[in-house]
């Protein structure tokens, strides 16, 4: 049995059981549907990557109390059963969403799409397209294999769809950097659960080798939307509310902390209703409530999470420190 090392995880190691638990899968239940073929004497880890392997198998059911995994190729009812845990075929590290449909933010759909991965290859080619979900070919699903594209997930949003699975447009194990920087394009990101206003915040960055990101392309501004959604989803204790960002305006123009003048024909991800603010000077935050999007506020004391950009032809990712201020760590992260 040759057992998948891509979590970061040997075989026996205690990190792909904690980053399932966390991310992934359901544990002490199970769900009543078809069974395809029941193993004993298997680790978990060698349970997941049998169903990776089976091309009928939805998700697995394994059972530490005798080590036996049963393959399932499709979900009808959740229930309680201790000792076991689920684990979805589709759970792919920091990044899909099981069994999770985010209402509202469509941009339509398309049938007839043969996987979760080729349904996410559209999203790539629409601009606006900030994830999918994808339903599951079961059995009497009249949905199966449809695609649908949403141009935001929102964080207060979801509801339980057992035929779906959930997938942003950027996964982040694929961009990390040491010390919990991210790499996209031509620059490093660093999100930092603190409370700073404007000011303190550009300090922060600072210290960092960096500045308050300033997001000037459309491909940037969807994928700091994306780790964005992804932190706060998956650590509301440590990343709950908003996202302070390097964007001021004087009233009339907007400005980025780089001392670039905002292009509003390259990004036009305001939230609705939004710039409204007529103060001599305001500032712009990544607001969750409608999916991460711009959103401005006409005081800069108001306490906020902070997305750091420092360019890559200044750092070397080895060396990149964690800011001097209490920086709280960013773990392992696990949709119609």
């Amino acid at each position: 049995m040759v057992v998948r090392t891509s979590f970061g995880c040997e075989k026996g190691d205690p990190c792909f059981q904690d980053f399932i638990d966390a991310h992934c899968m359901k544990k002490d239940t199970s769900y009543d549907g078809t069974e395809i073929e029941s193993t004993v004497t298997v680790s978990i880890e060698q349970c997941h990557e049998m169903c990776l392997r089976h091309p009928d198998c939805d998700h697995a059911s394994f059972s530490h109390d005798d080590d036996r995994c049963l393959l399932k190729s499709d979900k009808v009812t959740l229930k309680a059963q201790p000792g076991h845990y689920v684990i979805p075929k589709t759970c792919i590290p920091r990044c899909t969403m099981d069994t999770v449909d985010f209402a509202q933010m469509d941009l339509g759909g398309v049938s007839n799409v043969n996987s979760l991965m080729d349904c996410h290859a559209l999203c790539l080619d629409k601009p606006d397209c900030f994830g999918v979900v994808w339903a599951k070919p079961f059995e009497n699903n009249i949905y199966a294999k449809t695609c649908w594209f949403k141009n935001a997930f929102r964080v207060d949003s979801t509801r339980t769809m057992y035929y779906g699975v959930s997938m942003p447009r950027y996964c982040l194990h694929e961009r990390e950097q040491p010390n919990g920087w991210y790499l996209f394009q031509s620059s490093y990101y660093k999100f930092i659960a603190q409370n700073n206003t404007y000011e303190t915040g550009m300090a922060t960055c600072e210290a960092l080798g960096g500045q308050l990101a300033s997001l000037e392309s459309q491909e940037e501004f969807m994928f700091a939307r994306t780790i964005a959604f992804t932190l706060s989803f998956h650590q509301p204790d440590e990343f709950s509310g908003d996202y302070r960002i390097g964007l001021y305006g004087n009233g009339s123009q907007w400005t980025w902390s780089n001392g670039n003048i905002m292009d509003s024909n390259v990004i036009s991800l305001w939230c609705p209703n939004e710039p409204r603010s007529t103060d001599s000077l305001s500032y712009v935050q990544f607001w969750g409530g409608a999916g991460f999007c711009r959103d401005d506020i006409q005081a800069n004391t108001k306490p906020q999470n902070l997305i750091c950009e420092a360019s890559v032809c200044t750092m070397d990712p080895p060396t990149l420190n964690n800011a001097k201020r209490d920086i709280r760590p960013i773990g392992i992260l696990s949709h119609k």
